[in-house]
């Protein structure tokens, strides 16, 4: 091997040392996935009735991505045509309404089942489900006569002032 060969191969070797260096020195980020929670969940599998007498309701304490909205229409096993939900904040604003999908419940009532699947990023507050037929909607005293409900979401990091 000439003088010059080993000359370039250490040069390679440096260059590399240097290139190994400025990658360990590099921050990398890696973004997680935000994990959706559930934010309410009201229901249970006993006997219902409807028109609920108390608000289904929940807090958050920090801004959050509504991912899922869900109610239940058993009514005495009729189902019922799909309508909306709404999100109220204490301080009256609305977040909706938001069209239903209905599909089946306990069964095979048809559209007992309302969900929606949405990106709606909200404040910290207290909300209160507002169902467009609360008539139909399914409650019992085991839910303590809320509508049953189902909220899901992630925090949100993004900061409202």
């Amino acid at each position: 091997m000439t003088m010059f060969a080993r000359e370039r191969d250490v040069i390679k070797i440096i260059m590399l040392g240097i290139l190994v260096l400025l990658f360990s020195l590099t921050p990398v980020t890696l973004k997680a996935e935000p994990r959706e929670v559930q934010l309410l969940s009201i229901g249970n599998i006993g006997a219902v009735q409807n028109n609920p007498s108390r608000s289904s309701k929940f807090v958050l304490d920090s801004p959050f991505v509504i991912t899922y909205l869900y109610t239940y229409h058993w009514n005495d096993g009729n189902g019922t045509n799909p309508g909306t939900i709404t999100l109220r904040r204490h301080d009256g604003r609305i977040y909706g309404p938001y069209q239903v999908t209905g599909s089946q419940g306990q069964g095979g009532v048809p559209n007992a089942v309302w969900e929606v699947y949405l990106n709606v990023e909200v404040p910290p507050g207290k909300y209160t489900v507002v169902d467009s037929e609360p008539y139909t909607w399914s409650c019992n005293a085991e839910s303590e006569n809320r509508g049953f409900a189902v909220v899901k979401g992630y925090r949100s990091h993004h900061r409202r002032h």
